[in-house]
């Protein structure tokens, strides 16, 4: 898949997704995007890579580190949940089916994952 800013001056391609796919509502990724929430899955370094703009600087929002918004196609995997929805706007509606956290939930299932991920890798 590939992706990349709107004046084309930053391209890359994807190769797998690492998920979760999320839509995040918080007042943070609101003001980072100018629309209702943020689209975002996680990936791998190893099945990322620059084609062009690899060095060009950007600003970095401390609160996500991954945009699927960028992506210029289909990538093959849908959204899983919405997340931090107490803090969405009064007027963004959800109507999909999709799980909505809110931060309390979010916060302790992270948590769980990275408790998780720290005994794989004691016992590797």
């Amino acid at each position: 898949m590939t992706g990349g800013c709107l004046c084309s001056a930053v391209r890359f391609v994807v190769e797998s997704f690492a998920g979760p796919f999320e839509l995040c509502h918080c007042s943070r990724c609101r003001k980072t995007s100018g629309s209702a929430f943020v689209s975002g899955t996680g990936v791998r370094a190893r099945d990322f890579r620059w084609v062009s703009g690899g060095d060009v600087r950007f600003f970095e929002a401390p609160v996500r580190k991954h945009a699927a918004g960028l992506l210029d196609g289909d990538p093959g995997v849908a959204p899983d949940q919405h997340i931090f929805v107490d803090y969405a706007a009064s007027w963004d509606e959800i109507t999909d089916a999709r799980l909505q956290c809110t931060e309390r939930y979010v916060t302790n299932m992270r948590k769980a994952e990275w408790k998780e991920k720290r005994g794989r890798w004691s016992r590797s």
